[in-house]
């Protein structure tokens, strides 16, 4: 008689490899915050983004002398809010001639709809303006004194009256 087949041996074990997992990984990483961007960059509206910068930036001098002209001047702006109520005061210094008129652009950061100028016919009155939501509002106030333009930049905050919510 023979003898019995020997048994076979188990098959050898494999050892773990990471390297493909470590790929896996590296690849996550590095789409998770490009995707993070991609959507916070689709839902944030772009304040400086032109089609042509160059052009655009050529009145940035003339913004800064006309806000150096305001604050030097001894121009004053008062802004409040009561509600959804924006009111606008403008002090003209000792010996300035008055504004005959003024314009205030209401910017809304994350909603282009809602931007809008409101002309500022009588400065030496207040400006009533009704916002229409509650929340960050930037404020761009022009005016010329004689042959002086003035201007002046605010951020405001808007919050809804009580039980409107």
């Amino acid at each position: 008689m023979s003898a019995p087949p020997a048994p076979a041996a188990p098959p050898a074990r494999r050892s773990f490899n990471p390297w493909p997992w470590v790929t896996l990984v590296a690849i996550l990483l590095t789409a998770i915050p490009n995707a993070v961007l991609i959507v916070t960059a689709r839902r944030v509206r772009p304040t400086m983004v032109e089609d042509h910068p160059y052009l655009a930036s050529m009145h940035v001098d003339a913004e800064k002398e006309a806000a150096a002209a305001f604050s030097d001047g001894g121009w004053a702006l008062a802004t409040g809010t009561v509600g959804l109520q924006l009111t606008c005061s403008l002090t003209v210094p000792a010996g300035a001639s008055p504004p005959e008129g003024a314009s205030v652009a209401l910017y809304r950061p994350d909603d282009p709809d809602l931007d809008r100028a409101v002309p500022w016919l009588d400065p030496g009155s207040p400006l009533v303006i009704d916002l229409a939501r509650p929340g960050r509002w930037r404020l761009f106030v022009t005016l010329r004194s004689g042959a002086t333009a003035l201007a002046r930049k605010v951020v405001v905050e808007a919050h809804a009256p009580l039980g409107t919510r």
